[in-house]
């Protein structure tokens, strides 16, 4: 949290206000960070105005301005392409670093070896839901370790092996989103770069 320190009158007298104690003193009061600031585009810069007061609450306001533009409101145009460069190849790492570890997390749910069975154990289960005649050795052998009936573990194989699945297929479509929108963004063409601003997180 972050806090203001006002005087008797409400009037901020110091922003942030770092105070010692432990205890917040009489004359701090906590100031909203958040509600003022609104989704930037890649090539503006939000900076920190004042602390007003609205509705018995303190908001931090903010003045935004374009990053790659002078003091004379002269854009940069060389700056500019550099930062567009820069950002389009940090976010194409990030969008390949983020599928690796979406998937990882995702695997951490079960054991090594269950994940390197996972297809064995899909297509035994697919082969068996379609004639109950057939014997998969890989899902017999499980379901008599475990005690349970090879009608049982067949289904709870499919049942999972769709959740997975499906979560993995949300993970892989937001991916190849982000990496169309990238691959969209043609450096020479710079009505193609606020397409960055379309990328989003997993």
């Amino acid at each position: 949290m972050i806090y203001a320190k006002i005087d008797k009158q409400g009037n901020v007298l110091e922003f942030p206000y770092n105070f010692v104690s432990e205890e917040i003193p009489d004359n701090a009061v906590e100031v909203d960070t958040t509600t003022n600031l609104s989704n930037m585009s890649w090539d503006t810069v939000q900076e920190f105005d004042e602390v007003v007061l609205e509705n018995g609450t303190y908001i931090m306001t903010f003045t935004t301005r374009d990053r790659y533009s002078n003091s004379g409101g002269k854009v940069k145009k060389a700056e500019k392409l550099k930062g567009i460069k820069e950002l389009k190849l940090s976010k194409m790492n990030q969008n390949d670093r983020e599928l690796f570890q979406k998937i990882d997390q995702l695997d951490k749910n079960y054991s090594a070896v269950e994940v390197k069975t996972w297809s064995q154990q899909k297509s035994e289960a697919d082969l068996y839901m379609s004639d109950n005649t057939a014997t998969p050795p890989l899902l017999t052998g499980i379901a008599a370790s475990r005690g349970i009936t090879l009608d049982l573990l067949c289904t709870k194989v499919v049942e999972k092996s769709w959740i997975r699945d499906n979560a993995i297929g949300s993970i892989l479509g937001k991916y190849r989103k982000n990496n169309d929108l990238l691959n969209s963004i043609d450096l020479e063409d710079d009505t193609t770069w606020n397409n960055i601003d379309l990328v989003e997180k997993f």
